[in-house]
């Protein structure tokens, strides 16, 4: 007989296995900024949240072969990522590995989870990195981070180095920036209806969203609103291109990846934000692309992608910088051999040291470390 159970909050989840006694599910599913751990009875009532403790983030969980224990990789702004493991009727995370004991403490920078209300009232939360040595009082450069997806987040994870700069916010806190991620309308961990508040609106709204976050940190005295900077990659480029065809705010903006128009693009990345391919709702397609609004840009921008990108062709990323190059804006692009929609190997490094030439030459830098 079919029967329907209790969902989690985000109503996003994705199935681990069955407790030893098969009377409960156990999930994984994004809650804001965290990764949760539920168990779903399924004789009904509400979802179960299992403590993390400290734990904010866990990947590759997996249940032993009985049911009645669980291990995963977990980790948190503040710890490194280690395997833990506990029993699931008496649930209390133990750590089992220590693969990083001998890891060389990171500089001090502290992120916390901010939240500010958006133009429509709507709640939006984002994580807040300020530098290392940062001075309360004291203006800072500040970059937004735009994460991609559109349906993914940011969420409070150990500061390493990842799989692009973009998703790196510590190699900013060290070379004086705050960073903002916010986790803006579409992002997941915020339920359904966040998720679809971008259906044909991958622009307009999110950008907004990312507007009154930083009018809110200038407001506070937070971020320098003479040293702004904006990037991100793959969705979070295409905000990108989005944000500085609506402000010169911004002194410099990074692009990774990005889509730019989504009529050449196919939209066949969109496609279940617009209702079908571009060719159903032509005119919502073209009003979304940054493409269209190009005679708008003034800032400087860096361009950077993969030529073997099989998620967003390159061809998106040339198209704006023909654009902004017969336009005279200052822009810069590299294309990478061999290289997909993430970067790794030496191309990763050279990502790295050309983005904050960049920065360093159109926006400048904070207190460094």
């Amino acid at each position: 007989k079919e029967r329907f159970l209790a969902n989690t909050p985000n109503e996003n989840p994705q199935i681990i296995g069955w407790d030893s006694d098969g009377s409960s599910i156990i999930v994984a599913d994004n809650y804001h900024t965290t990764t949760a751990l539920y168990s779903l009875p399924v004789g009904g009532g509400v979802p179960l949240r299992l403590p993390l403790g400290k734990i904010s983030h866990f990947h590759f969980p997996q249940l032993n072969a009985t049911g009645t224990y669980i291990d995963f990789v977990g980790e948190s702004s503040s710890l490194p990522p280690e395997v833990y493991m506990s029993s699931l009727k008496a649930f209390k995370p133990i750590k089992i590995s220590e693969f990083h004991k001998d890891l060389p403490e990171l500089p001090k920078s502290k992120s916390e989870v901010i939240t500010w209300s958006s133009f429509d009232g709507k709640t939006i939360e984002g994580i807040l990195t300020t530098p290392v040595g940062y001075k309360k009082g004291v203006p800072v450069p500040l970059i937004v981070l735009v994460h991609g997806g559109p349906a993914l987040a940011w969420q409070e994870r150990y500061p390493g180095f990842a799989h692009h700069v973009s998703n790196s916010p510590i190699l900013f806190a060290l070379h004086g920036f705050a960073v903002l991620r916010p986790n803006v309308r579409g992002s997941d961990g915020y339920g359904v209806a966040f998720r679809e508040a971008i259906y044909k609106d991958w622009s307009s709204g999110p950008y907004k969203d990312i507007m009154t976050g930083v009018d809110l940190l200038i407001k506070q005295g937070i971020a320098d609103p003479q040293k702004l900077a904006i990037g991100g990659h793959s969705y979070g480029g295409y905000l990108t291109a989005w944000a500085i065809t609506q402000t010169d705010n911004f002194k410099a903006a990074l692009i990774f990846s990005g889509i730019t128009d989504l009529i050449s693009s196919g939209s066949l990345n969109a496609s279940g934000y617009f209702g079908g391919g571009f060719w159903e709702d032509y005119k919502t397609s073209l009003e979304n692309s940054p493409l269209m609004y190009v005679e708008n840009i003034k800032t400087p921008t860096f361009i950077q992608h993969g030529l073997l990108d099989g998620t967003v062709n390159i061809d998106q990323s040339s198209e704006l910088y023909n654009a902004l190059k017969a336009r005279d804006v200052p822009v810069k692009m590299i294309a990478y051999k061999n290289q997909g929609h993430n970067l790794k190997n030496k191309e990763a490094i050279t990502s790295v040291k050309t983005t904050f030439e960049w920065l360093d030459k159109y926006v400048g830098s904070g207190e460094r470390m």
